[in-house]
This record gives C-alpha cells, structure tokens and sequence, in this order.
C-alpha cells in the first residue's frame, strides 16, 4: 500500500502569537493528517514562542524554529529549507484553513500530474462581527485563472490572484522557482507566483467547497500600510521587468516577443502608476507629476492617469486637514 505523500506546511510568524493558536488548530482539524508544520519565528517579542511550543509538545508535525527578525521571506525560506513534504502549502499566522484544504488538493494533483499550483478562494471575516463574511472571492475581485503561458501571466502583470494561505505546490516547483526574495516584505508571493508562471508552471483555481483560506481582517494585516506595500511592490515590479526583459533576448523564448514588449510596456504603465500614488499621496508632489504623465503615456490612458493622480492629491488635502 502506497503511504500517503507529506505535506509541508510553511508558516512564519511575527508579533502574530495572539492569532497563531487558531491557525494551528485548523491545521489539527484537518481531514488529511499526514503533515508537518515548520513554525518559523521571525524574532517575536510576544506569546509566539510560548504557543508555537506549547503545541510543538502536543503534537510532533509541528516543528518550531527560531529566526532573528529577518522578514517574511527569510522565515518562509528557512521553512521550505527545513522541510520534507513532497507538497507545500503556505500559511500566514493570522489566517486559517478549512478542514479539508489539504486532503482535496493531495487527492487532485496526485490525480492530475500536470498541474504545478493550486490556489483556492479567499472568505475574508472579523472576529469582533460575525456579520462580516466577504466571498468567496480572489485578490480585488479578479476572475479566477487556470493553465499557464500568456493568459495566466498576463493575469498576474497587475498583482497576485491570491493571499499566501490560497497556496498548495510540488516540491518540484519550489525546487526550480527557488527562495523567495528579500526586501519585498508583503508582496513577495506575488513574486514568486509571477517567476512560477515565467516558468510555464500551471496553476488551477479549485473552488470547490472545503478548501478556501479564511482571511481573518483585523488593523494590523500588513496590507493596511499603503505606503510600504507600495514601495515594496515598486521594488517586486522592477525585479520583475528585468526578469520579463530577459526572456526577449532568449532565442527559443517561451513567450512570443509580441507578448513580451507588451507585458513590459505594461510593467512600465503600472510601475509609474504606483509610484504616482506613492508620491502625491505620501511623498514629492512633482516627482507624482511626473509619473502620472509616465503612466498615461505607457498605458494609452492618459484621462484615467490624469484621474487617478487627481484623486490622490484629494485625498493628501484630505489627510492634511484632519491633522490637528
């Protein structure tokens, strides 16, 4: 008899102790059993060591592991360095898995070898009101994509589909995508899931029943801090067009050049929009000028830039006059 494949699940935590006992619960409530659990601490100052190793002593799948604070990635790496699964799923501590996450999706990519990734939908909630239940859904409600080549990457040019937890891959990818990237803290699986579709890996969007990732939403989501998410996204997305620019000096190219000039032109339109963003409504008014002409010029929409930079001079007034 076969023995059942083990999955490795991938979780750092940070300052994140009050919310990591209802993750790993969820992954004791799991239907599929055959897993291990590398608890990466990225250097917590809270609880996170006492609750890691208090259930690293109930149950031995939970691994525990102690980092000087070093980011996110740096903990998922020294994760998947430890790990022995022939699967992967990415947790984040403040998040939580449905019961049968792990068992529907070791069942369909043993059964469907040519899938690489699969990424569930997302049902967002907050503990404080049991009325609020957003999905299921995908990152700012994108249609969900499956396969590979230029229909998923052109998906993936704007941002992810998916948070972390939505994650379950092969070993096999993760052993030619390689580590994630330093110094893009919050943003970095879509890196890696843009380097993944570079690749032609494929990715299926299951949607069924069981194996959504529930988003706890609480003010402390590292999404909440617009200004880092976009300087750390500026810095992913001129990682990203040189990896892009790459491809087109390759003679057997995966991608038509076509597809390439276009993607990069793309990069180039949603880079200066994000830094439009961050400089009128954070930093030099002048330098967010210049960047909203950039992206009505590379995005051949030169109303909406005008636009778009319009309201997040507003919403700098705004801010300004709330100041005491």
């Amino acid at each position: 008899m076969t023995s059942a494949p083990l999955v490795s699940v991938i979780l750092p935590c940070y300052n994140y102790g009050r919310y990591l006992s209802d993750a790993l619960e969820s992954l004791l409530a799991q239907t599929y059993t055959t897993w291990e659990c590398i608890i990466v601490n990225d250097g917590s100052t809270d609880e996170t060591e006492e609750v890691a190793k208090r259930f690293a002593q109930k149950d031995t799948r939970f691994k525990y592991i102690y980092q000087k604070n070093s980011g996110v990635s740096m903990a998922r790496n020294q994760a998947l360095q430890a790990a022995a699964g022939t699967y992967f799923q990415l947790l984040d501590a403040d998040d939580i898995l449905e019961k049968d996450k792990l068992k529907l999706q070791v069942a369909y990519l043993e059964e469907n070898p040519e899938i690489d990734l699969m990424y569930s939908s997302m049902i967002f909630f907050k503990e404080a009101d049991p009325n609020y239940v957003v999905g299921p859904k995908l990152m700012h409600d994108k249609q969900p994509v499956s396969g590979s080549g230029e229909a998923l990457l052109k998906q993936l040019l704007d941002d992810n589909l998916f948070l972390p937890g939505c994650m379950f891959f092969r070993r096999s990818l993760y052993e030619e995508v390689g580590l994630f990237k330093k110094g893009i803290e919050g943003i970095e699986d879509w890196d890696y899931c843009y380097r993944a579709a570079l690749l032609q890996k494929t990715f299926f969007h299951d949607s069924r029943s069981g194996t959504c990732l529930l988003v706890r939403s609480h003010d402390n989501n590292a999404s909440n801090n617009s200004k880092t998410m976009l300087i750390h996204k500026i810095k992913a997305r001129l990682a990203l067009m040189e990896e892009t620019d790459a491809l087109l000096t390759k003679k057997q190219a995966a991608f038509s050049k076509s597809f390439l000039y276009r993607a990069g032109r793309l990069h180039k339109a949603f880079l200066n929009r994000d830094k439009s963003r961050l400089y009128l409504y954070h930093d030099n008014i002048f330098k967010g000028v210049g960047s909203v002409l950039r992206h009505g010029y590379y995005s051949g929409k030169p109303f909406f830039a005008l636009y778009d930079g319009a309201y997040w001079i507003k919403e700098r007034i705004k801010r300004k006059m709330r100041w005491p």
